[in-house]
């Protein structure tokens, strides 16, 4: 998935980039306007985090249903993925200025499933490309097809 949202990133769009993939894992991955790719970094995902500290905690249950995260949660449950989903928005955030620091003028372009759960990433992403992977699937499999024949 990286790999492919690397490729997507690098064919669509111009100058550095920082690419995040927010699925059941968040990747965050530096690519340079050469095509180099710097580094990068794998975190859980918002819900697998509400998953994990339901299942590695007593008595604790999680209904997937939550829509929106509250900063003063009023049950268990909306704790649970306030938590995790604020704890996730601002630490991205944090990791965006970071790398951002380092690179020249890099584009944020944000995708993948969890990208509803994220708060106040809108405003940092320059571009929103929720299908960013199967793009670059795409661009592979016609390379393959180009070259084969």
């Amino acid at each position: 998935d990286r790999y492919a949202a690397l490729v997507a990133a690098h064919q669509s769009v111009s100058g550095d980039k920082i690419i995040i993939d927010c699925g059941t894992a968040i990747t965050i991955d530096a690519l340079k306007h050469t095509g180099e790719h710097l580094g990068g970094l794998i975190a859980p995902g918002v819900m697998l985090m509400c998953k994990s500290l339901c299942q590695q905690t007593a008595n604790l249950s999680f209904n997937q249903n939550s829509t929106s995260p509250v900063l003063l949660a009023n049950s268990t449950e909306e704790a649970i993925y306030s938590g995790s989903a604020f704890v996730a928005s601002y630490g991205l955030e944090a990791v965006i200025t970071e790398m951002q620091a380092r690179l020249d003028q890099a584009t944020v372009i944000l995708t993948g499933g969890g990208v509803q759960h994220m708060r106040g990433l809108d405003s940092l992403a320059s571009h929103i490309r929720p299908n960013l992977v199967l793009e670059g699937l795409e661009i592979m499999a016609s390379c393959n097809t180009t070259h084969s024949g």
